[in-house]
């Protein structure tokens, strides 16, 4: 199942409810999807309470925005005492609800698949506000946080590249209420 929905930016459907018993590599199954976060906080909150989810399976989440509706199981999920899968990619955003003109923090969960470095996330295209902020990882797996976050939006999907010097680049999508 490796890879399974990788980038099919079409794909919003909940697996939380699949039967994984006989699986041995979900790794990287929904990088880059076209999940919304609602939809992959509800595939960590039945993955939280699954018991056929075997533990310590590298899932990935490349891509993939969890939010406040989704941390508890996001954490316990990470944690040894939970399923202890391997989260790489994924990002946690402070706020269920992504509004125009109102300052959110986002964090990003760097695992292996990120390097070292300085990750620059183009920000804050209201005036009085920094335009990038830059963040240096020095170790991972790690976090990379930005505080504070405010957008000129248009539309109800805020697309948000994060880029390293190692041209490593992710986008994440946000959806946003008017």
């Amino acid at each position: 199942m490796s890879s399974m929905f990788a980038n099919a930016t079409a794909f919003n459907q909940d697996i939380g409810v699949w039967n994984f018993s006989n699986v041995l590599n979900i790794s990287n199954i929904l990088d880059n999807s076209g999940l919304t976060t609602k939809t992959y906080n509800t595939i960590l909150n039945s993955f939280a309470l699954s018991t056929t989810l075997p533990k310590g399976l590298n899932f990935g989440g490349s891509g993939l925005v969890y939010s406040p509706d989704g941390k508890i199981s996001h954490d316990y999920l990470s944690s040894s005492i939970g399923k202890a899968l391997i989260f790489d990619g994924d990002s946690f955003i402070s706020s269920n609800i992504i509004q125009k003109n109102v300052p959110f923090d986002f964090t990003v969960n760097a695992g292996t698949s990120f390097s070292t470095g300085n990750y620059t996330f183009p920000a804050n295209q209201i005036p009085g506000y920094p335009e990038q902020q830059i963040y240096s990882l020095s170790q991972v797996p790690g976090i990379i946080p930005y505080k504070n976050l405010i957008f000129k939006i248009s539309g109800n999907i805020l697309p948000v590249l994060l880029k390293n010097t190692n041209n490593l680049s992710i986008t994440y999508y946000l959806t946003v209420v008017n």
